[in-house]
């Protein structure tokens, strides 16, 4: 059965004081979240096996920490397996595929609203994770590129639409899709193109 590798979102801080001020005006909920369409993906693809990365710290993340994560599950990647990253999850999967060869290139590599650096955004997006444009332009990420596709939407205020612009201009050979109405940081219950994506590859 093919897989679905899922990386997950997080939040960084560049300096503790900044982590404490974060969980200090944070508030609790204490009822369940609405799903939204990450929760859906078992439900979607019942012919793959899903592959939830569970990622360290993801309230205060450190990218080599991630990076010593992912790594245990690379010789478990195979060409007919897929990767999804959302939000800081696509923002690793950027920084680690310019540094690293995958073993095995997978089916595809989906990438949803990943940023590389803070421009643009009231938050903190990236410390640690962001990726230069050198890294951008390295032939290490440029051969990973053909199989990937990158979503982002324009009512997205934590990872505004330049984003999607910066990493454009250095991956000729990737897919973007540009999208509105997504609940915002795609905060919504579906995502049809996504799913789409996936089974019509």
């Amino acid at each position: 059965m093919p897989k679905i590798f899922y990386i997950h979102g997080g939040t960084t801080h560049s300096t503790q004081e900044k982590f404490y001020k974060y969980l200090e005006n944070k508030t609790v909920e204490l009822e369940k979240s609405a799903p939204i369409w990450t929760d859906h993906l078992d439900e979607n693809f019942p012919n793959h096996q899903i592959i939830r990365i569970s990622m360290p710290n993801k309230a205060n993340a450190d990218y080599k920490a991630w990076e010593i994560i992912f790594k245990k599950y690379l010789s478990y990647i195979n060409p007919e397996d897929i990767l999804i990253g959302f939000s800081l999850g696509a923002t690793f999967l950027l920084k680690f595929l310019s540094r690293n060869n995958l073993p095995t290139s997978p089916k595809q590599l989906v990438l949803v609203a990943g940023p590389i650096d803070s421009e643009g955004s009231p938050e903190e997006l990236c410390n640690g994770f962001e990726s230069q444009t050198t890294e951008l332009d390295s032939k290490t990420l440029q051969s990973q590129s053909h199989n990937m596709h990158l979503f982002y939407a324009t009512d997205d205020q934590i990872v505004p639409i330049i984003q999607m612009h910066k990493i454009q201009a250095h991956l000729p050979h990737a897919q973007f899709t540009e999208l509105q109405n997504r609940g915002g940081h795609f905060i919504t219950s579906d995502f049809p193109e996504l799913v789409n994506l996936i089974k019509n590859a």
